[in-house]
């Protein structure tokens, strides 16, 4: 008895969340000759493993570095200047980069946990988050972020980036109506700097 068929593979990904399990299958499938709707189902297979994949290395960013410091504790946030100088070779990246990933990974655990959960259920893509996070990080009340939060992640998964850019946007300023001058001015100040 030879291997199983590509498409009773695909079906026992299909039932599987995301994870190790359907990742040892799909890997499974290097080299099979397939058609090509069953090699794009492939692909397209990836993609929730991919996001687990980043919310996994995401957690053990955190569990390296530990949650954001107590601003209060000047100690705790002088030690955490040093995190990204430690983790950098580590993820082969710059200190700066690496400084970004410490920061997204304790922002999906502190700020935005349902946004991290859908990344780790690989509802949706490191992409999408970010372009979520990006809009979120900008508000300014947690009823602000609650509000948007509501709005979008349900429907997230189905936007392309664009339509998703387009609409955090517009719900950005719906919930705070001065939202397109403040954006306006930090990016002035930004070009400024």
């Amino acid at each position: 008895i030879g291997p199983p068929e590509v498409g009773e593979v695909l079906l026992q990904v299909a039932a599987l969340d995301p994870g190790p399990e359907a990742i040892t299958l799909l890997h499974g499938l290097a080299g099979r000759e397939m058609t090509e709707p069953e090699a794009l189902q492939v692909v397209a297979w990836w993609q929730p493993q991919l996001a687990w994949i980043t919310a996994a290395e995401q957690t053990a960013l955190l569990g390296f570095t530990g949650p954001t410091p107590d601003p209060g504790d000047k100690r705790a946030v002088l030690g955490d200047e040093f995190v990204p100088t430690l983790v950098a070779p580590a993820l082969n990246s710059t200190k700066d980069h690496a400084r970004d990933r410490v920061w997204n990974a304790r922002q999906l655990s502190e700020q935005f946990p349902a946004l991290g959960e859908l990344l780790r259920l690989g509802e949706l893509d490191p992409y999408r988050v970010r372009l979520i996070t990006d809009v979120l990080s900008t508000l300014i009340t947690p009823a602000q972020v609650a509000q948007v939060q509501e709005a979008i992640l349900p429907v997230a998964a189905t936007l392309s980036p664009v339509k998703l850019r387009k609409q955090l946007r517009k719900l950005a300023r719906q919930v705070d109506p001065d939202w397109n001058t403040t954006m306006f001015v930090k990016a002035r100040k930004n070009r400024r700097v």
